[in-house]
């Protein structure tokens, strides 16, 4: 009889060790997906950027393919990741000049290359696209909204001028 007592104990027991680390590890991960707890790595949100340590650009190859059929897009778009300190390794025309809205691959697998890109390029989704036989890390291909992505993202980056000029005059005395 001691026995069985025993037995229904460590039963009990060890459902409830399980339990508990179950119950662990779904607090976790919804704190993780909900922000309110410590993130291991460069958060999901394109917004958050300001929070991750930026990578270093200069190791990100990126391709600039223009989809929007828009003479000069490719170029104009790789000129200003250029000057972003991106190594853009080639551009020209995608496959077909109908894409509605720009976009972002990411080719290796890991988004943080591609998010790094998109935080230049407010509002533009990236989409998971590996291809190991590609010596690249990211593609835009460019779509019809070029236009708006581009104000949207001269608009952020006046928003980070500012608030970095405020600083700046609050240091200086200005």
């Amino acid at each position: 009889m001691l026995r069985i007592i025993r037995r229904g104990i460590l039963e009990v027991g060890a459902i409830a060790l399980f339990a508990a680390l179950v119950g662990t590890f779904l607090m976790s991960t919804i704190a993780r997906h909900t922000g309110s707890g410590p993130q291991r790595g460069p958060g999901l949100d394109q917004n958050s950027s300001e929070s991750v340590p930026a990578m270093d650009r200069s190791r990100i190859r990126v391709e600039v393919r223009n989809g929007s059929g828009a003479s000069g897009a490719a170029g104009k778009v790789t000129t200003f990741l250029r000057d972003e300190g991106f190594d853009v390794v080639d551009y020209g025309n995608a496959d077909r000049f109908d894409y509605e809205r720009t976009h972002i691959i990411d080719r290796v697998g890991s988004s943080a290359a591609a998010r790094e890109v998109a935080t230049l390029l407010p509002g533009v989704p990236i989409e998971s696209g590996p291809d190991p036989t590609l010596f690249l890390d990211v593609t835009i291909v460019i779509g019809h909204d070029l236009e708006s992505v581009l104000v949207r993202s001269r608009n952020e980056a006046s928003r980070r001028g500012s608030r970095w000029r405020g600083w700046l005059d609050r240091l200086t005395g200005g």
